[in-house]
């Protein structure tokens, strides 16, 4: 056994004290080089294998495909014979083949093709490359799983479920059901014991002209324990969903369904004028309360009624002498207002006083 050494380019044999570490160390480079080898080598047998067994599944779908043109009466049965089933072109147009990403069927890319409307693969607007047929579309999605595409009802355009909203049903009770629990998923609810008023279903996609359209036939429900909003920013409330109990703010940034929580049990988080019982949202500006108590005045229509016949307290235990900040622009009733600078609010920025 020698020593080669580049630097110098010379050779000697190896010093006797370590004769034997340096077998040692030859058997063991020699030892990782041969078990590195026979790895790649088992790698490149798995991948031949794996490639051949990706082409006989391609082969038998490419035959399937020539075996439904023949069945449906577009393609001769002697005529399929002759076709290689490693092709990769449609056999009535020449156009390239495409297949569902689900299933792998295959079909035409050529819309124009009879193939095409044979087996019917439906593509996304925006991602061409997803597309799925017809069978896989129809086919039930998993529990809280939204389905794999959709057409929006608005274009007919298909679409990826990212790029649509979708409205899951109004659950309904069945018996011993007395309330409707918030959803951890899409279509599943804790207890079990909820069906639904229809099918996962597609409201509208996300193009400026459908948003527009839609507007109003799909809303979303503001109560955050509604069945329509799990942990989903798709999800809204068809125009099928809501019930008699569904509550639209006076400024239209509040609306609840009704079919999650009715507005009689949602009055502890709504204002109500104490004249004409109309309610409102916390954040609503016709109508007046207290920033710290709560205290409630009238709404604005009520105010200007009570302008109008000249009468400054319609009823009298109704106080409707707001003071508003200049700073945080909230208001304040005439005995709070003197507390306000605790809630950071200084005394010398509470202006406007007198009535809202």
């Amino acid at each position: 056994m020698c020593v080669h050494d580049k630097l110098q380019d010379i050779r000697f044999p190896v010093p006797e004290e370590i004769r034997s570490i340096a077998a040692q160390l030859e058997e063991y480079v020699r030892t990782l080089i041969r078990e590195r080898k026979e790895e790649e080598e088992a790698l490149q047998r798995e991948e031949a294998l794996r490639l051949q067994k990706a082409r006989e599944e391609r082969q038998k779908r490419v035959q399937a495909f020539y075996r439904c043109l023949i069945e449906k009466g577009l393609l001769d049965e002697d005529d399929a014979k002759q076709l290689s089933s490693g092709s990769l072109n449609c056999p009535l147009c020449s156009a390239h083949q495409e297949s569902c990403r689900a299933c792998k069927v295959i079909s035409c890319s050529n819309r124009d093709c009879k193939a095409s409307s044979a087996i019917p693969i439906m593509k996304c607007r925006i991602h061409s490359s997803k597309g799925y047929c017809t069978s896989c579309l129809e086919s039930p999605p998993a529990a809280g799983v939204l389905p794999l595409m959709g057409q929006c009802p608005i274009c007919t355009l298909w679409f990826c479920s990212e790029e649509l909203s979708w409205c899951i049903g109004r659950p309904d009770l069945n018996e011993g059901t007395s309330v409707i629990e918030p959803l951890s998923s899409p279509t599943t609810c804790g207890s079990g014991l909820v069906t639904r008023l229809h099918p996962t279903r597609p409201v509208s996609c996300i193009s400026a002209a459908c948003e527009v359209v839609s507007h109003r036939a799909r809303r979303r429900c503001c109560n955050a324990s509604c069945w329509s909003a799990p942990s989903m920013i798709t999800l809204s409330v068809c125009p099928d969903c809501p019930t008699e109990d569904s509550f639209s703010c006076p400024c239209d940034r509040y609306w609840t369904c009704g079919s999650c929580e009715s507005q009689s049990s949602s009055t502890t988080r709504l204002i109500t004028c104490p004249r004409c019982h109309q309610s409102f949202c916390p954040l609503c500006e016709y109508i007046l309360h207290c920033k710290l108590c709560g205290r409630v005045g009238l709404c604005y229509d009520c105010m200007e009624e009570a302008e109008s016949i000249d009468v400054e307290h319609t009823h009298h235990d109704v106080d409707n002498i707001f003071i508003k900040c200049r700073d945080c622009e909230g208001l304040f009733c005439e005995a709070c207002a003197d507390h306000a600078e605790r809630f950071r609010c200084e005394s010398d920025a509470l202006v406007m006083r007198g009535h809202f």
